[in-house]
């Protein structure tokens, strides 16, 4: 914003050069609002171990004054997670992610595909977004 007037910040909304917080909403271009969300979200586990089907737990913490609402954007081939995750603000939050193969052997990388629907790039659209892990996948024991 050049100038501090109304007019000033009316060119600025209009011309999407701003993010608008309102009623525990993000609203703005994509360009601003990704970077915010990326900053303000850290995975702090970015690597876990899964036997067979069993579960891992991903720490996710919410470094932000905002709570973020993500759902379920697609699904991953290798892991399932629940269908919406809340990030409080502030707050660190465990998140289970499963293997749905007991077979899994070996370090991948992992997209969980997201979508923010608290942090809006348009009408009713709330921004995509993946959770990057790395699973160490170790198939189950023989029976």
């Amino acid at each position: 914003m050049k100038k501090n007037t109304p007019e000033a910040v009316r060119d600025a909304l209009f011309s999407r050069r701003t993010v608008a917080y309102t009623r525990g909403m993000l609203i703005g271009d994509e360009r601003w609002l990704r970077p915010l969300f990326n900053e303000c979200v850290e995975v702090l586990t970015p690597t876990v171990s899964i036997t067979g089907k069993g579960t891992a737990n991903l720490r996710i913490r919410n470094n932000s004054d905002i709570t973020f609402v993500l759902a379920a954007n697609g699904a991953s081939d290798l892991v399932s997670v629940p269908g919406g995750i809340t990030l409080p603000a502030g707050k660190t939050v465990i998140v289970p992610i499963r293997s749905k193969s007991d077979t899994l052997a070996g370090k991948k990388r992992v997209s969980i595909p997201v979508r923010v629907t608290n942090v809006l790039t348009g009408p009713d659209q709330g921004m995509a977004e993946e959770i990057e892990v790395t699973v160490n996948f170790a198939p189950a024991a023989a029976k």
